[in-house]
């Protein structure tokens, strides 16, 4: 696992999501004190806004994609118009 403080990752960050992408974790630290840690994104575990999304038919799932990728149809009326918005929402109520 690799650790950066906050000053590393703002001036290295495509070398630290090129290391998370290939599976490696990376841990960042503000004044010495671990804040974050970023890891790779799983495609088969969706995190719970996205599968939200999907069963409430907001987004769905590319048909022969193993990766998940969201294809934002038109929402309903009177809805917020992305999964952003639906969230923010959502933590305001």
């Amino acid at each position: 696992m690799r650790t950066v403080n906050t000053r590393d990752l703002r001036d290295n960050l495509a070398d630290c999501l090129d290391a998370v992408q290939a599976g490696e974790r990376v841990l960042v630290s503000r004044r010495g004190i671990a804040v974050a840690e970023i890891v790779r994104v799983s495609s088969t575990v969706p995190s719970r806004e996205v599968a939200e999304a999907v069963r409430t038919g907001v987004a769905r799932r590319a048909g022969d994609s193993d990766r998940l990728r969201l294809l934002l149809d038109e929402p309903p009326r009177g809805e917020p118009a992305n999964l952003v918005d639906r969230v923010l929402d959502d933590r305001s109520a």
